[in-house]
Formats: structure tokens, sequence, C-alpha cells
């Protein structure tokens, strides 16, 4: 094995805890394409002087940030472990939300599921390249709210019950 072997399961932690963007939470750009996965994996503190390949001290940033990370210094290490927290923070907050049954769902979600659809419909499908560069980051605003810690998870039973 090379010493550069990353062992699978630390490579599906990354891909799970990058949620497919990338880590640097001024960036999140998509790193998977159609036109081909852009995903690098940076070492936080360099391989080559400590040889450790371990979830902890790897993660998953677009070549951009990758480049600005080893090469122009642009991060530094306590600034890129501090992204893996974030990104376990958000993971947690938006597994965490509890609701008491779809209606409330329904209603908290709904506003934003417009706003969303309006700007892609008006932006995106209009080929309005630099509004839609804009507006984008409404959406993954839009996308993150109302997903706070400490409130009761909704059930796939009461989903069903408020179905009916």
């Amino acid at each position: 094995m090379s010493g550069r072997y990353i062992a699978e399961n630390v490579k599906k932690r990354l891909y799970a805890e990058s949620m497919g963007r990338c880590m640097n939470p001024e960036c999140q750009h998509n790193l998977f394409s159609e036109n081909g996965d852009i995903l690098e994996k940076a070492h936080i503190d360099p391989y080559c002087e400590t040889a450790n390949n371990t979830f902890e001290n790897l993660v998953l940033l677009c070549p951009t940030c990758h480049t600005d990370f080893d090469k122009n210094h642009a991060f530094t290490p306590e600034e890129v472990l501090s992204w893996k927290k974030t990104r376990k923070e958000e993971v947690e907050r938006l597994f965490s939300k509890r609701v008491s049954d779809f209606n409330e769902l329904k209603e908290m979600v709904s506003p934003l599921l417009e706003e969303n659809k309006s700007i892609y419909e008006n932006y995106y499908l209009q080929e309005n390249k630099s509004l839609w560069d804009k507006f984008e980051v409404k959406i993954l605003q839009n996308n993150k709210k109302h997903w706070e810690p400490d409130t009761s998870r909704i059930s796939a039973s009461t989903h069903r019950a408020s179905r009916n």
C-alpha cells in the first residue's frame, strides 16, 4: 500500500461530512458534477510532516480552496478544523429539528420553498447568470433556516397521521 493510502471508511465519512459541498463555509461549491467530480482531499496538518490520513486530519475542498489553503496559506489549520466543527453542527441542526405534526412542518417550510422556486424560475431558467449567482446564496440560506436544535422531531407515524 502507498504511504498516502486513505482507508475506505475514512473516505466515506469525508463524503458524508461534506454533504457534497466544499467544506469552506464561505465557498460550499458543489463537489460533484455531470462533467466530473472536483473534490480534493486536503490534509489539515501536512502529510509530509505527520503521515496522518485519519478522518480528523482530512477535509474535502474544491480545487480553489485547496490551493488557497495549501499553497497560498489563505487559511490556517485551525480555521480549516473549525470548518469541520461548523459542518458537524449544521448536520446536527438539520437532523434535530422536531415538529408536532406534518402541517407544522409544511407551514414552516412552504414559504422558503416558494421563495426558492421563484428565484430558480426567474433567474436560473431565464438564463440570467449574474442574478442567479447573486440569489443562489439566498436559496442556500433558505435551506438552512428553521433548523435550530432543541425542538421535537417529526416522526413517520405523525407524518402519516396528518396526511390521512
